[in-house]
């Protein structure tokens, strides 16, 4: 299991490794468009890839690399021209990237055994404790009725969990899911931070405003 010194993430991401290297594709496969054609919805975390930096365990950093997470497979793909490759997380740190002008979005892996190979989204860094995003896809069979006619087809359901993050044990893996007074209860304080979502007009289902939540829980 990895260790991270996290606060060094959030500062300086353009100076901290000097090393340049090239992901190798070697093991890389053609791009099939028609893939995932008979599947509604989409498998990926972006509409479209993004370029950023993949950090590698050996000290390694590559820089515009064209990347998307695939939410089905729950792992980052990596396109060359017409190949792609599936990131293997055993073998990098965190990936970056750049977004106009808003934070950068950063993802780890390793953090915690609960997901120990998959990359997560870094949201907020409070030092002893980190908020995460874990996205996922599942696949799942859907019947409607048409007309009288009984239609059935696969759609991609996208999934999105929270969790707050104490140590690399399950235990101290804490989930943040289901409703606003569940999320309240496991967080604590379920009165105070009712009031701090009240003053604020809070959304939860907007990360920027679950962050500020959990700022202010830390503060309690």
């Amino acid at each position: 299991m990895r260790t991270y010194i996290l606060p060094l993430l959030l500062i300086g991401f353009s100076s901290l490794l000097s090393a340049q290297t090239q992901i190798s594709f070697k093991e890389s496969q053609k791009i099939d468009p028609n893939q995932y054609v008979d599947i509604k919805g989409d498998a990926y975390l972006f509409p479209d890839f993004k370029e950023g930096r993949v950090s590698g365990v050996n000290g390694s950093e590559t820089d515009k690399v064209l990347l998307n997470y695939n939410g089905y497979i729950q792992a980052f793909e990596v396109r060359q021209g017409d190949r792609f490759i599936v990131l293997d997380e055993q073998h990098h740190d965190y990936i970056i990237i750049p977004e106009p002008n808003q934070p950068d979005l950063i993802f780890v892996t390793g953090l915690n055994e609960v997901f120990l190979n998959d990359f997560v989204q870094l949201l907020y860094d409070g030092g002893s404790f980190q908020l995460v995003k874990r996205f996922k896809v599942v696949l799942s069979e859907v019947t409607v009725q048409n007309v009288g006619k009984r239609e059935e087809f696969k759609r991609f359901k996208p999934q999105r969990a929270f969790f707050i993050v104490k140590g690399q044990g399950e235990k101290d893996c804490m989930a943040l899911k289901g409703s606003k007074k569940r999320i309240l209860e496991t967080l604590g304080s379920p009165k105070l931070l009712d009031q701090y979502i009240k003053e604020y007009k809070l959304d939860l289902e907007i990360d920027a405003d679950l962050i500020s939540l959990v700022k202010y829980w830390a503060t309690l």
